[in-house]
């Protein structure tokens, strides 16, 4: 698997959690099959980049939730887009109140959670075992 895969399981691993906390519509707003083509278009060495700090961050720092540490779009915005996100091209910039993002932290609220919690650093550290057990992305 190279990274720019791993980078795509990281994030269908933190779709597939949504999908089963608040339902497939607010899945979708996470992730859809345009970010995925966009990932597998990052070169390799910016890919092990990204999947290497993160996978840091969740081993050392124990970050949690829906945290920018932990979203390869905020890596790569920060690398190569010289702080432009590339991922607002479909979800709204993330702090503008109708955004994507927005929609999933109202979400949680409402069913009376939080992506803290949701999103814990053990569920993190499973799903970075899971996608290093991985020979093929589902």
């Amino acid at each position: 698997m190279t990274f720019a895969e791993k980078l795509v399981a990281f994030m269908k691993g933190k779709k597939r959690r949504i999908v089963s906390t608040i339902g497939a519509k607010f899945g979708e707003l996470y992730f859809t099959k345009e970010d995925a083509k966009g990932l597998l278009g990052v070169p390799e060495n910016l890919a092990k980049a990204i999947y290497t700090r993160i996978k840091k961050e969740i081993e050392t720092a124990y970050v949690e939730g829906l945290s920018l540490w932990l979203h390869p779009f905020c890596w790569i915005s920060v690398r190569i887009c010289e702080g432009v996100c590339v991922y607002e091209k479909g979800h709204m910039p993330c702090l503008k109140k109708d955004s994507d993002f927005n929609k999933l932290l109202d979400q949680f609220a409402m069913t009376g959670t939080t992506d803290s919690i949701v999103f814990s650093n053990a569920f993190y550290k499973g799903l970075i075992k899971e996608i290093e057990n991985e020979k093929d992305v589902k």
